[in-house]
C-alpha cells in the first residue's frame, strides 16, 4: 500500500523513485519476508529506479551501511549528545506509572541520564541527551550495539539525496523527532527540506 502510494507520487513529480530495506531491526528480519516484497512490488507491477533491484542485492539495506551509522553515532559521543541506558521497557513503564506519566513507548523519565553509566558497558542504548523532542531522549544505539531506525534513516535520506518520504501516520512522532535529530549537526540539515507526507494506516478488526 505504501510503495502504490509512493509510486504514484514519484511519476506526479516526475522523481526517482528507490528502495530501501530497512532491516536493522534483526530479530524480525526474515529472508522470506523480504523476498515477498520484490515478489509483491512484481506482481503489482510496479518498478523503482534506484536501490536493491532483488532479493540478492544489498544495494541500500541498511544492514549493508552499519559502519556509515556507527561514524555518526561516534561523531554524537565526542559532542557529548547521548548516554547510557540500561532501562527497559517494563522499567521505563513501571517509573511512568509511579510519576503518574502516560504510559507510552514514546515517554522516557529520564531514569539514566544522570546515572554516568559507561557507553561501553555491555546491553546499553545509547539515547540522545537533548529533551526537545517528540520522543524525548530517544534511542538512537540499540542495546545489542546495532544503530537505531530513527537516527539510520536520517543519515540514509541525506546520503541518497531524498526529496520526499511517503510512511504511514503512526510514524509522525518519528518525523518530528528526526526533523529536530538533523539539526544537531549541520551536515544532516538538508533533511529538513524533504517533503514528509503521512498516510492513514490500515487496520485490521482488532486494531
Amino acid at each position: 500500500f505504501n510503495f502504490v502510494l509512493t509510486h504514484r507520487l514519484a511519476q506526479a513529480e516526475g522523481a526517482q523513485l528507490g528502495l530501501r530495506i530497512d532491516d536493522l531491526d534483526t530479530g524480525r528480519v526474515r529472508s522470506e519476508y523480504l523476498e515477498d516484497i520484490y515478489e509483491s512490488l512484481q506482481w503489482l507491477g510496479l518498478t523503482w529506479d534506484l536501490g536493491s533491484k532483488d532479493a540478492t542485492d544489498n544495494t541500500w539495506w541498511q544492514s549493508s551501511r552499519i559502519h556509515r551509522y556507527n561514524e555518526v553515532l561516534d561523531e554524537l559521543r565526542r559532542r557529548d549528545l547521548v548516554f547510557a541506558c540500561t532501562c527497559s521497557r517494563a522499567e521505563i513503564a513501571a517509573e511512568n506509572d509511579r510519576l503518574g506519566f502516560p504510559l507510552s513507548d514514546s515517554t522516557y523519565p529520564g531514569t539514566c541520564l544522570h546515572r554516568g553509566i559507561d557507553l561501553d558497558a555491555e546491553n546499553v542504548a545509547w539515547r540522545l541527551r537533548d529533551r526537545d523532542l517528540s520522543l524525548p531522549h530517544c534511542v538512537v544505539r540499540q542495546r545489542n550495539g546495532m544503530p537505531a531506525y530513527i537516527i539510520a534513516t536520517v543519515i540514509d535520506d541525506v546520503d541518497h539525496g531524498i526529496t520526499h518520504i511517503v510512511r504511514g501516520d503512526d510514524l509522525l512522532e518519528v518525523s518530528q523527532a528526526q526533523h529536530h535529530i538533523a539539526g544537531l549537526m549541520p551536515w544532516l540539515a538538508p533533511y529538513r527540506r524533504i517533503r514528509v507526507h503521512h498516510h492513514f494506516v490500515i487496520l485490521d478488526a482488532d486494531g
